[in-house]
């Protein structure tokens, strides 16, 4: 007699080794990877590559190493810093308030702008076996154009909390696009309308978008107050792999039905996404890539509500992780402060400190964290 077959985890595994052969296929074939990436820079010839046993995380960039190298030969040093990425800005944003702007993610979702400008994207699964992504970004100023806006979560709301961000979104809920939550400092069209905030266009007469004039303006009303981190950035000019085991790809299935794949790519310095099979590719046309990947496990739970089932996260009690970066990987425990702010560690419970770029956070919900796949 035949053993029963489970169909969902079948297709889950197929869906894994699809992602897997994809990124097999780009480190094996580089140049067809590096082809796919457009303006691709080379590593800047400034850039020191630390070793992980060479990386002191006490050594912030205000505390400069004590063998300091000769003056010639340091990094000059900008005037401003962004501190959701540790990057150089034009301006200072240090009491600039973080925004974090709601986006779908599924098949039939409206295009997605200002992925690639973000400083981190988070993505979180919802019902269904779909993903939200959020853009949670302080330098939105100069952005003509931000969304598709769409509803967001409670949890995701909470989540942006930790970085002092103010949710911006059309509701909380996709069941019920007229369900908002006062909890949480949020731009809401679903509560407010806010016809001044967001707005619609001739293309896409039924996707909400803003910009960041309209977000200035609105945000007027909010304490003026930076993004708070949970980590500190390594100092100006270089860099470390996360880790001594290596990480030349990433994948993490959501669902069986919706898997993110990343590749990394060494030229570049960062990590590809790949998302159900094909390069990633932002409204505007660039590849979506990111320096850091942080990957942080959480709780989860369906509510039956009148609406229907809705699925819920647990982003307040913590739990483990992976750090990736540079093409390595280290695993890292995750927690919120009596403040509510987010706090990285390593699995030893000290800091650690991250490279400077943009950052992809994932979500992942704890029952589905063991299918989550670190490529060597």
């Amino acid at each position: 007699m035949k053993s029963p077959v489970n169909h969902a985890a079948f297709r889950c595994a197929t869906v894994i080794l699809s992602a897997l052969l994809v990124i097999a296929s780009l480190s094996m074939t580089g140049c067809s990877l590096l082809s796919l990436i457009p303006n691709r820079d080379p590593a800047p010839d400034d850039t020191t590559i630390l070793q992980p046993e060479d990386t002191d995380p006490s050594n912030s960039p205000e505390t400069p190493p004590e063998d300091e190298p000769p003056e010639e030969d340091k990094p000059v040093l900008p005037s401003y810093y962004n501190p959701m990425t540790g990057l150089a800005a034009e301006t200072d944003l240090s009491l600039a308030r973080p925004v974090a702007i709601c986006i779908g993610n599924t098949s039939g979702a409206f295009s997605q702008y200002g992925l690639r400008s973000a400083e981190i994207v988070i993505e979180a699964p919802i019902e269904e076996g779909a993903t939200k992504l959020v853009i949670l970004t302080n330098s939105y100023a100069a952005s003509p154009q931000l969304g598709a806006v769409g509803p967001t979560r409670a949890y995701l709301q909470s989540f942006a909390a930790a970085f002092g961000a103010v949710s911006v979104s059309a509701g909380i809920s996709d069941k019920d696009p007229g369900k908002f939550s006062n909890e949480f400092s949020a731009i809401d069209y679903a509560r407010d309308g806010l016809t001044t905030v967001f707005y619609r266009t001739d293309e896409l007469p039924n996707a909400l978008f803003t910009s960041g004039t309209r977000l200035i303006g609105a945000l007027e009303n909010f304490e003026k107050c930076g993004a708070t981190m949970p980590c500190q950035f390594l100092p100006y000019g270089t860099f470390a792999t996360a880790g001594e085991e290596k990480a030349s790809g990433v994948v993490i299935p959501y669902s069986d039905s919706h898997v993110t794949q990343f590749a990394y790519d060494n030229a570049r310095q960062s990590y590809v996404c790949v998302q159900n099979g094909a390069m990633k590719q932002t409204a505007e046309g660039d590849a979506l890539s990111f320096t850091n990947l942080l990957l942080l496990t959480c709780e989860s739970a369906l509510l039956n509500k009148v609406t229907g089932t809705e699925f819920e996260l647990n982003t307040t009690s913590g739990g483990s992780g992976y750090y990736a970066s540079l093409g390595g990987y280290t695993e890292i425990i995750w927690s919120r402060n009596e403040e509510g702010s987010l706090v990285i560690t390593d699995k030893n419970g000290a800091p650690i400190s991250f490279n400077r770029g943009n950052t992809y956070i994932g979500l992942i919900d704890l029952a589905e964290s063991s299918s989550v796949l670190i490529v060597r």
